[in-house]
């Protein structure tokens, strides 16, 4: 099992993308600290999942716009240290650039930029003196392609990308700087020639992040885990 042994922290994991990446992780020998906001029986239903599967769960309740590093000093507390950040939590409010409220702009931000940028923070600096780890960031399609009423999310997974490229380490850092990714929702087709990587083994290559080309989604798409409009915050 590829990720025996490890350590990992999934935000948003009570249902659709999350919840597959946390029991592909458990399948993959890792214990695991997942979040929820409003769908306790769901992350409740993914722990039970990955209890199954012999490894450890536990649940926490956190509204991730409450920008709390706290969420990840209860991980690292629960299960006694971190190895893996995934910052899956995310979501979308408000409709095209002239309707949309600075509040809603902000909510968009906040869940999708800036809570990353506080639970991935705080990963790194445990990862640093504990070993090294992985972050990554499930990023979306709406960061390089424009729809009518994407306009703060959009945006938001834009800079997303953009705060992944910022972290990435340089040769010169040390071996245990906490290499980052990010994995974009939704089909999508490498520019150049390069083996895609999965978020189910962060740490079976070093990261890359590779300029996509994506095509609309169909209609067929709609109603799956991966749609292309903004998903429901978790």
């Amino acid at each position: 099992m590829r990720l025996e042994g490890k350590r990992a922290l999934i935000t948003g994991a009570s249902h659709g993308i999350g919840k597959a990446i946390a029991l592909a992780y458990a399948r993959e020998g890792a214990d695991l600290v997942i979040t929820y906001r409003g769908r306790e029986a769901g992350a409740q239903d993914t722990a039970r999942q990955i209890r199954a599967l012999g490894r450890k769960a536990h649940v926490i309740h956190a509204e991730m716009t409450a920008l709390d590093a706290g969420v990840v000093d209860q991980a690292i507390a629960a299960l006694g240290g971190l190895d893996i950040l995934v910052n899956n939590a995310g979501g979308g409010r408000g409709d095209a650039l002239l309707e949309l409220t600075l509040d809603d702009w902000r909510y968009t931000l906040d869940l999708c930029v800036t809570a990353p940028f506080v639970l991935g923070q705080r990963a790194a600096q445990h990862m640093s003196t504990n070993g090294g780890g992985a972050i990554i960031n499930i990023s979306s399609v709406h960061s390089d392609h424009v729809w009518a009423n994407d306009t703060a999310y959009g945006v938001a997974k834009a800079a997303l990308n953009r705060l992944t490229k910022s972290r990435r380490p340089r040769k010169s850092r040390a071996a245990t700087t906490p290499r980052m990714a990010a994995q974009h929702r939704g089909s999508s087709r490498s520019a150049r020639p390069s083996r895609p990587r999965s978020p189910m083994s962060p740490f079976s290559s070093p990261p890359t992040m590779p300029h996509t080309s994506t095509d609309r989604p169909s209609s067929s798409m709609a109603g799956s885990s991966s749609q292309q409009s903004p998903p429901p915050t978790t």
